[in-house]
């Protein structure tokens, strides 16, 4: 029982419960998050409330629920993008050294060098706001943190004997890259890309928060708290709960990268 207690477990069941409520939030018998009661203004949360509602008496947990559904879609959509571009590209250079290596380490070291919400407000200046322009935005930001873990993943194993025998053998490039370093590379970059699920969502809202994802009243937890800062003194549950919202995501996000990285490293092994 001893996992009853264990951050993971936690951790786990919170990202299932946001998971299943946003993919499900169209089938909830819940009231539509755009819908508008000015009678309900300003309600704090009650049995008949649950989270309370906002300045246009708009169902907080309505929106909640539904912002999952964006948050969530951006930050997987974000990951998978920095994924497809940036662990290729570093496992490329890693495995075949030379100028094509020192081109794209060069390159990662100057992205990593610039800040990442600069980088994705870079993008949203040429792009223009909208929420699938954030993806893209948040996406290409982290591209270069998958970079640098493929390639070093790809260092250490092109030397290893058993790469050297395969090509000896006559393997192709191709060949080995998809059999001996792409499993090498695969463990460190999915302990990555979990942990950055949860930094993907944590820009989109900040982004989101500067009024960057296009439509102001739509319910995506980044413009829930930009819409409703001003209240917090008053109606505090207006910037609590999506508050909590994004913090339970990317501090779960965070846990769960820790442990797949407790489980895949055998020198962490014997831990906890």
């Amino acid at each position: 029982m001893k996992w009853l207690v264990s951050a993971p477990f936690w951790a786990s069941c919170f990202l299932a419960t946001v998971s299943f409520l946003a993919m499900a939030a169209p089938l909830l018998p819940i009231k539509d998050p755009y819908v508008q009661e000015w009678r309900e203004r300003l309600q704090p949360p009650s049995v008949e409330h649950w989270f309370g509602t906002d300045d246009l008496g708009r169902e907080l947990f309505s929106r909640v629920v539904h912002g999952g559904r964006y948050s969530l879609f951006i930050g997987v959509l974000a990951v998978g993008l920095a994924l497809l571009v940036g662990a290729p590209m570093g496992m490329l250079g890693g495995y075949t050294g030379g100028w094509v290596d020192r081109l794209l380490a060069s390159t990662t070291e100057v992205l990593l060098a610039v800040p990442g919400i600069l980088i994705a407000l870079v993008t949203i200046a040429v792009l223009g706001p909208g929420l699938f322009n954030v993806m893209i935005a948040v996406g290409l930001s982290q591209i270069p943190h998958y970079a640098r873990q493929a390639r070093a993943s790809a260092l250490a194993v092109r030397s290893q004997e058993y790469v050297l025998a395969s090509r000896l053998a006559g393997s192709s490039h191709v060949r080995v890259l998809w059999n001996h370093v792409l499993p090498n590379v695969a463990a460190p970059v999915l302990v990555l890309a979990t942990m950055g699920l949860g930094s993907a969502i944590l820009e989109a809202a900040a982004l989101s928060f500067l009024g960057l994802s296009g439509d102001p009243n739509r319910p995506e937890w980044g413009n829930m708290l930009q819409l409703t800062r001003e209240r917090f003194a008053d109606q505090p549950w207006l910037v609590v709960v999506p508050g909590l919202a994004i913090t339970g995501s990317v501090l779960s996000f965070n846990i769960l990268g820790d442990w797949i990285r407790d489980r895949l490293d055998p020198k962490l092994q014997g831990r906890g």
